[in-house]
């Protein structure tokens, strides 16, 4: 149906639909607040009056005066030169190093006419920043997004790219900044104009920020925040400790930290040079026909040097045990997390997540079997387990559920006792494991067969510091070596080892 119809749907349709469907004798209104603020709502006398007034005035249809350059460049960027070319078999890619400090790993896709696609990354990011700057950080990537770039506001960019599938987004997360682009081949240059004006000239339209920044605090002023918020929020800092990184930004902060002035320098940290930064290529064509563009516009951004280390270094976990409960929860049921935090990894990232992958999958089986099937108490169990390196070494295990307040105790010593179990006699969750080992090997088949995979495993690989490019051939290998004893080890020291935070959220009203 919308393959029949939407080539028959135009703005003149709409218009034309909206019309027949605004009848006021149809229309039905509905406002909604927090109690705190009810007494503030117009009566329902004052809200139809208002809305006859409107119906009554002359209102002049929607139009919009602009200025759309002819080009998106002002001028021609200056092509970079290749200072070396290499070749990984291993990942069926070809990298080129710039004169420009820039790197541009290419791999053709694996699917036929499949589209561009253009990503980049390099270490840095909010936690690169001053702490004084971290708040604009936070809004400079959507600010300046919504702003346009160059001398294009954001409204005459979109209408000089009517049509052509060249689309490039850039994101400043907390560890590293980056790049995501996609266009068909035939957009392909635009694509890198595209990338390259928003890198050069990115622009703050200050209507934009002002909107941005009285939203931002009035739905601080305006949110209604329960007491399980105030809980997980406690938690929160609880298990990452408290800095200027994940403190709520009420309307104090925002008013006084997130200014105008600070965006596009914070932006420019992250985007200014290209020096380090990896630029990762899939297109279903040859190297060559997109190596003039590589060197004119991935090579015509700026040398030189940037501040990418880190000025936030790592959450202060808890070296001691911590009991943290409250009653404060809205339903009837109490919700029990269990979490487990360390510093040392003791093996590369790459090893020591695959094994990560394996425990949280044994753990959750077993517990499914003697929480739920056995004992009857709980609905569901959640396992989660993830480490990282940036901006620190850090290994969080979680273990999370709900059930009755009068059963909580007696799950956690039972989840307890089968942690321990599992650690003394590692045979117990050996057919669990080979289960969990098929279904790897079986994923890492079909996922190795796309190309957002290679992209995102070529990037993770390279800002962990992990280039041993036979990962993927020897996966099977590798995850089929790995015995229930090292499982156990990884237990033992992610669990048994390492101080609990045993947190419990009770009902507010037991």
């Amino acid at each position: 149906l919308a393959k029949k119809y939407i080539g028959s749907i135009d703005s003149l349709t709409l218009v034309n639909f909206f019309h027949k469907m605004v009848k006021p004798q149809q229309t039905h209104y509905m406002i909604t607040a927090f109690d705190r603020v009810a007494s503030e709502l117009p009566a329902e006398e004052k809200v139809l009056s208002m809305a006859a007034d409107i119906r009554t005035r002359a209102i002049a249809p929607y139009s919009k005066n602009m200025t759309i350059p002819e080009k998106l460049l002002p001028k021609e960027p200056k092509a970079a030169k290749v200072i070396k070319e290499t070749a990984v078999s291993q990942i069926q890619a070809q990298v080129l190093t710039l004169s420009n400090g820039a790197t541009v790993i290419f791999r053709r896709s694996t699917t036929p006419n499949s589209p561009i696609t253009l990503t980049a990354f390099r270490k840095g990011g909010l936690y690169a920043l001053d702490s004084t700057d971290y708040v604009s950080g936070l809004y400079a990537g959507s600010v300046i997004s919504l702003s346009g770039a160059g001398d294009f506001t954001r409204e005459a960019l979109s209408h000089y790219l009517a049509g052509n599938t060249a689309s490039v987004r850039f994101l400043i997360d907390k560890t590293r900044s980056g790049i995501a682009g996609t266009s068909n081949l035939a957009d392909k240059e635009t694509l890198f104009q595209l990338m390259y004006l928003k890198w050069t000239a990115p622009r703050v339209d200050t209507a934009v920020f002002n909107q941005g920044k009285e939203k931002a605090i009035e739905s601080y002023q305006t949110a209604n925040r329960t007491d399980e918020d105030r809980f997980n929020q406690d938690f929160g800092y609880l298990i990452q400790g408290k800095a200027y990184t994940n403190r709520e930004l009420t309307d104090t902060i925002l008013s006084a930290e997130l200014q105008e002035k600070a965006l596009i320098p914070a932006f420019n940290q992250s985007f200014g040079s290209a020096s380090g930064y990896t630029f990762i290529l899939t297109a279903d064509c040859k190297l060559n026909e997109l190596k003039p563009l590589i060197l004119k516009y991935i090579g015509g951004l700026p040398a030189g040097t940037s501040k990418t280390a880190y000025v936030y270094t790592g959450p202060a976990i808890p070296k001691q045990p911590v009991v943290f409960e409250r009653k404060a929860g809205n339903s009837p049921k109490a919700v029990v997390s269990l979490v487990f935090q360390h510093t040392s990894l003791g093996e590369n990232l790459r090893m020591y997540t695959l094994k990560e992958d394996m425990l949280q999958a044994v753990i959750r089986t077993k517990l499914l079997k003697q929480l739920r099937e056995k004992m009857g108490m709980v609905y569901s169990v959640s396992v989660s387990s993830g480490a990282t390196l940036h901006p620190s070494a850090l290994s969080r295990t979680t273990i999370a559920y709900t059930c009755k307040p009068e059963d909580a105790e007696l799950l956690i010593e039972k989840t307890m006792e089968q942690i321990k179990l599992m650690v003394t006699d590692p045979g117990c969750f050996e057919q669990e494991l080979t289960d969990v080992k098929t279904n790897l090997i079986k994923d890492m088949r079909l996922e190795s067969q796309k190309d957002a995979f290679w992209g995102g495993f070529i990037r993770n690989s390279l800002f962990n510091e992990e280039t041993d490019w036979s990962w993927i051939t020897g996966f099977e290998q590798t995850v089929n070596a790995i015995t229930p004893q090292q499982i156990a080890g990884l237990i033992d020291k992610n669990l048994l080892q390492t101080p609990m935070i045993r947190a419990i959220m009770y009902p507010k009203n037991q």
